[in-house]
């Protein structure tokens, strides 16, 4: 019997070495994260990572060191909120934990913090968007026509869509959409005048 076939042969068998498996995965790879995205805010010290969670700076280094301390939710909870973004605490099968650790990279990941999510903060102009996995060629060469129609009638109006939300969220102010989805929107127009034509349905 392989190594690989007995490690997984006490999977099957031993809750223990399930625990213990899950366990040293986490212990690797919450730690690299923390690290990762406190040095992704403009090389954030520890101390200054530790006044923002209200946390005392040894406890930060030692959550940064593999294996150094336990984790609870609570505790994870306060991590995000300081660097100002969310967190997903989720059941999943162990081909996917094994996925999550053989692509994880400490030096590439990045979390957009929700001052900058726009997907969150501007969701009518997210949703009119194609990202980046669905390109206007891609919907050209994919869609039926009558979802083509559809898109390019999203395009023809996610301006208003923009403004509309603008003044819902500043009814006091001017109403102008923010300038980078302003040009997200006329990016989108562009693209769909030269995949579909220039006239809208």
């Amino acid at each position: 019997m392989s190594e690989r076939s007995n490690y997984i042969s006490k999977l099957l068998k031993s809750r223990t070495s399930r625990a213990s498996y899950i366990r040293a995965k986490l212990d690797i790879l919450i730690p690299a994260q923390i690290r990762a995205l406190r040095l992704r805010r403009d090389n954030m010290t520890q101390k200054a990572f530790a006044d923002l969670a209200q946390m005392a700076q040894p406890r930060i280094s030692a959550m940064e060191r593999p294996g150094a301390t336990g984790f609870n939710v609570e505790t994870l909870v306060r991590l995000a909120a300081a660097l100002k973004v969310g967190l997903i605490v989720k059941f999943v099968p162990f081909s996917e934990m094994l996925a999550w650790e053989n692509g994880f990279s400490q030096d590439q990941f990045d979390v957009v913090p929700v001052d900058q999510d726009t997907a969150f903060l501007y969701p009518p102009m997210a949703a009119a968007v194609p990202t980046n996995n669905m390109t206007v060629a891609a919907l050209r060469g994919s869609l039926p026509s009558q979802d083509i129609e559809t898109f390019t009638r999203t395009r023809s109006s996610s301006m208003r869509s923009v403004q509309s939300f603008a003044r819902a969220l500043n009814p006091a102010g001017t109403g102008d959409a923010p300038p980078e989805l302003v040009a997200a929107s006329q990016q989108v127009g562009g693209q769909a005048n030269a995949a579909f034509g220039s006239n809208p349905r």
